[in-house]
């Protein structure tokens, strides 16, 4: 593989810190890609972005819900470019992350509930220059901004809720104003759980080590959804979605080649379609497949960046890769 797909490796040898890890890479070395140097990446830099040393993951992943309560999408009968209008009760895991004082609707990000008492969202929207901007809170059963219910003819959603957030857990390697936005993933820890109903529930995440290995790429059906910019450049007062598709890794990296972003691995990539995107206000918001027959919808993205302009036909958007980052979510969590 070329260096920079052996993540920490490549991470280390850039910094020029150490001689060993040069001597290490000269090692390591076996040929070229082009211009592109290739090396043989021991297992423990592969694996090191997840580190599971010391913990026991059956009990970890006990703290998860299984495919019986996650990924459900009851639709009880959009900053999103190009999005549709979601139904009441459509993708119920969705969060929004508060930067003001409690309940003052100062949105700037999004997540996505992984459980009763954990936020999954992306690390650039949790760890910030200014230290005086932190997420207070997590609204969870949000569709409309502007109403405290939200009704359709036949019947109404409960009232959204707003969480207080006990605990940031931000990626120990990721690095504030880093281009290529490395590990850029974060955990916020609920101060009290959170009851499940058809219109707050978490998501499925990519557990099983079958579809870990899956690289999504071959996926027919992939959605986004936010309340992030449309395509009027204006923030969406309701819950938006759209269809995208998962871009082959190499293709990503050629459309970022001559800028400052490296698209590693540990990065899916999707969208790119004109008109369609992910935009300001959807950042840490989740990249979703459906799995098993399509009945469980499943998180196996979380919105890190994309191009200066939404929806620009070539240039996909840019995902932390869930699957990449399993173990250290199982590292993290407690009951």
């Amino acid at each position: 593989m070329i260096l920079e797909d052996c993540v920490d490796l490549y991470e280390r040898f850039n910094e020029g810190t150490s001689a060993i890890y040069i001597k290490l890479f000269q090692k390591l070395q076996c040929g070229f890609n082009g211009n592109q140097s290739k090396i043989c990446c021991p297992p423990n830099f592969l694996t090191s972005v997840g580190d599971t040393s010391n913990i026991n993951q059956t009990n970890k992943l006990k703290i998860l819900p299984n495919n019986t309560v996650c990924g459900i999408d009851t639709k009880i009968i959009n900053r999103i470019s190009g999005g549709e209008e979601t139904e009441i009760g459509e993708h119920p895991w969705l969060a929004l992350l508060n930067y003001g004082p409690p309940s003052t609707n100062s949105f700037y990000c999004s997540g996505v509930l992984i459980s009763s008492r954990y936020v999954m969202t992306a690390a650039h929207c949790v760890k910030r220059t200014l230290e005086d901007v932190t997420v207070s809170q997590v609204r969870l059963g949000e569709w409309d901004l502007l109403r405290n219910t939200d009704c359709s003819k036949n019947y109404c959603s409960s009232d959204a809720i707003d969480v207080d957030v006990e605990e940031i857990v931000v990626h120990e390697n990721f690095i504030i104003g880093d281009p290529s936005f490395h590990h850029d993933i974060a955990l916020l820890r609920l101060a009290q759980d959170v009851t499940f109903s058809d219109f707050i529930r978490p998501i499925c995440l990519p557990i099983d080590t079958e579809i870990r290995e899956n690289n999504f790429e071959h996926s027919v059906h992939a959605e986004i959804a936010g309340w992030g910019q449309n395509e009027y450049s204006s923030f969406s007062e309701k819950k938006l979605k759209a269809k995208v598709s998962v871009v082959n890794l190499e293709t990503c990296k050629k459309a970022y080649a001559y800028g400052k972003h490296v698209i590693t691995n540990n990065h899916i990539c999707a969208g790119g379609e004109r008109g369609k995107d992910i935009c300001d206000g959807d950042s840490g918001g989740p990249l979703m497949v459906q799995v098993q027959d399509k009945r469980i919808w499943m998180a196996v993205g979380v919105s890190s960046f994309g191009p200066a302009t939404c929806g620009v036909e070539g240039w996909p958007s840019v995902f932390t890769r869930v699957t990449s980052y399993v173990p250290w979510i199982l590292s993290k969590i407690r009951p």
